[in-house]
């Protein structure tokens, strides 16, 4: 059984999965960030809403909900564990971030999704987020929060 649950990793929860499942990146992580560095980032600045199966770490979403001036969110990590993919894991992953921006008084959630990753793009569709600007390298997406 699949448990959702914001909770703050430690850096080397972050790093130890992110090595895991680097390769479900589009590109692959390691081919375009120092994932130690990334990890420590996450670990201190992002909040973590994650998928547990019995203890083991199958989902990830790290959000930055520290703009209270825009009162804007940002996703900077999306990533589901392989052998868990098509499980709705992501769906229920991103409602939590959504509910917790809500709860927080966060207008908009803003995420990037590199175009040719077409079934992740159709997922945030699904959930509400809607484009705002594209090019051939990256599509910004984003939610309204507030009505």
């Amino acid at each position: 059984m699949i448990n959702f649950k914001q909770k703050k990793l430690s850096k080397n929860e972050i790093f130890n999965y992110l090595i895991e499942n680097q390769d479900i990146f589009i590109p692959r992580l390691d081919t375009r960030l120092n994932i130690a560095e990334y990890a420590l980032k996450l670990h201190l600045y992002a909040r973590h809403f994650c998928a547990f199966n019995n203890e083991k770490l199958v989902g990830l979403i790290a959000c930055y909900y520290n703009d209270h001036l825009s009162r804007t969110g940002f996703i900077s990590s999306v990533s589901v564990n392989k052998k868990y993919q098509g499980l709705g894991i992501m769906t229920n992953l991103l409602d939590l971030v959504i509910d917790y921006g809500k709860k927080n008084n966060f207008e908009k959630l803003k995420l990037e999704v590199r175009p040719e990753n077409n079934s992740v793009t159709a997922i945030y569709k699904k959930v509400g987020f809607y484009e705002v600007t594209g090019s051939k390298s990256c599509v910004l997406m984003e939610i309204r929060l507030k009505k």
